[in-house]
């Protein structure tokens, strides 16, 4: 049983061999499959977001290899028009086809729980420092406004552009002046 990423995979090397009539599969150096290669390369690096390691995996070659044909076909796709016609031609051949998975998918799950992992991590600290924060500007505020009147802060309450937290610590001032007055 195949994988959708193989499915997807299988589907652009025969949109490739279709239109440049070429073998990107094949080991030998005729220009015409490097170049058909090199479209595969970046077509598996650009659409399906695959790793050069997985890119080589799937094409049996090293990982620098795919490295080096990407940068390649960034140089041809600018100078070479051929290239550039072949390369158009199978993307649009490729978008007339549905992919079934535009993402490795083992990847995408080990760098979702990665990041799922750090995410929430951040959220603790986050959520520690904003209490520690609140916590101090409230004693701030707190010794701020004992020697405000508390009419001035009663007014303050009133004032529609007082903020809820405002709002709360200016009644715990008021709270506070009471018990020591």
């Amino acid at each position: 049983m195949r994988t959708l990423l193989e499915n997807d995979y299988n589907t652009i090397v025969n949109a490739i061999k279709t239109v440049t009539k070429s073998d990107p599969m094949s080991n030998n150096r005729q220009r015409r499959n490097v170049d058909a290669r090199f479209i595969l390369f970046k077509i598996c690096r650009s659409i399906l977001n695959l790793s050069l390691c997985r890119i080589g995996q799937l094409t049996n070659k090293h990982h620098a290899t795919i490295l080096y044909g990407c940068r390649q076909f960034d140089d041809l796709i600018v100078t070479d028009r051929e290239f550039r016609n072949n390369y158009e031609a199978v993307i649009l051949l490729i978008n007339d086809v549905e992919l079934q998975s535009k993402i490795d998918s083992t990847e995408f799950l080990s760098d979702y729980v990665t990041i799922k992992s750090k995410y929430e991590d951040l959220k603790s600290v986050h959520e520690k420092t904003l209490a520690e924060f609140v916590k101090g500007s409230d004693q701030y505020i707190v010794g701020m406004f004992y020697t405000v009147s508390n009419s001035v802060i009663k007014k303050i309450m009133e004032d529609s552009g007082c903020g809820k937290h405002l709002n709360q610590t200016l009644s715990k001032v008021l709270a506070t002046k009471e018990i020591y007055n």
